[in-house]
């Protein structure tokens, strides 16, 4: 907030919040929203006379949006390889205006809910970056990680038999 020539006046800003500022002749005022809503702040200024000015425009709304991000991959082990689906669950208080997926590979996507295909064998940090309307930027990273699938050679002692005859089967 920037008060603009206070010549000498002091005021006091009620940010809508539920919490004001004192008293002050400051020129320029921080203020940290620290909850999401819509908030329509008041200056009340006094002149060394104590006359008092109310400065109340109904336009004047800070909207804070508070965004927590979120998803799960549907599988976050798989063996050789395989096409995983990511679930987006991110919450904000307007609506998103992008997803950005960097699925750890090398590739990435920007829907909201994708599904990737894993060729390689690896440990991958799948990071999501979801922007808000009001271009608020947060991330979250799970990791999908990639097996290569044992390798099993087995041999059968025989492959036609007779009731109750028994098959030995053997690791090679």
């Amino acid at each position: 907030f920037v008060a603009i020539d206070t010549n000498g006046a002091y005021f006091t800003i009620k940010f809508g919040d539920g919490r004001d500022t004192n008293q002050t002749t400051d020129s320029v005022i921080p203020h940290t929203y620290t909850f999401a809503g819509n908030f329509h702040p008041i200056m009340i200024m006094y002149d060394s006379n104590q006359c008092k000015l109310t400065l109340d425009n109904p336009l004047d709304i800070v909207y804070v949006d508070e965004v927590v991000p979120n998803f799960l991959p549907k599988d976050t082990i798989i063996c050789n390889t395989g096409t995983v689906s990511f679930r987006d669950s991110s919450t904000s208080s307007y609506p998103f205006k992008s997803w950005d997926w960097k699925f750890g590979d090398g590739w990435t996507d920007n829907v909201q809910n994708p599904s990737h295909a894993y060729t390689d064998t690896a440990k991958n940090n799948v990071v999501l970056t979801v922007t808000s309307a009001f271009d608020c930027v947060f991330k979250d990273s799970h990791y999908v990680t990639v097996y290569r699938p044992p390798t099993v050679v087995f041999s059968l002692s025989d492959s036609a038999i007779c009731v109750p005859d028994s098959v030995l089967f053997s690791d090679n």
